[in-house]
């Protein structure tokens, strides 16, 4: 009898599980700001970045170490506020963990406005990003190895398009 009974459990308890209970990977979930870094002699040619390391303002963990190309870097903005900022270090010093990362390093400030939409029960909300502007900020103390910003794509809905270029 109690043999049934855990069978019976294990069909009730497996079977409660629908398709819309799981979110499929290749659901669109909020998109992240994608930055391609371009030649500022040259706007239209892609240009490397050497050891470039990217914070958030008041953080002290990086995003990452490493870009997903030496030309492009992906990264979030926050979706419980209307800013984001930034550092972009310029060969970065760090090495193993340890170093001075921050010796060549620019602020940009993201703001923008949000709107949260419902993908689905088992995938929750999005956030999508409106009216993106970016905004260097200038450091008295050295040059800025970033020469400036452009918004490509003001609405940040997708990661399959470029929506700021950093020029260098």
């Amino acid at each position: 009898m109690k043999k049934y009974l855990i069978i019976l459990l294990c069909i009730f308890l497996g079977g409660s599980c629908q398709r819309d209970d799981i979110c499929p990977e290749t659901t669109q979930t909020t998109p992240n700001l994608v930055i391609s870094f371009r030649d500022i002699e040259n706007p239209s040619i892609p240009k490397a970045v050497t050891n470039l390391n990217i914070r958030e303002e008041n953080k002290t963990d990086y995003f990452y170490d490493e870009p997903i190309s030496d030309t492009i870097a992906i990264i979030p903005l926050r979706n419980n506020q209307n800013f984001t900022n930034y550092y972009f270090t310029l060969n970065s010093e760090i090495v193993n963990g340890s170093g001075n990362p921050d010796r060549n390093k620019d602020q940009i400030q993201f703001s923008y406005a949000t709107d949260e939409i419902f993908v689905s029960r088992a995938c929750s909300y999005k956030t999508e990003f409106y009216e993106l502007q970016g905004s260097l900020i200038s450091d008295d103390e050295t040059a800025n190895w970033i020469e400036s910003i452009t918004i490509a794509e003001n609405n940040i809905v997708d990661e399959n398009t470029v929506h700021l270029f950093i020029y260098h």
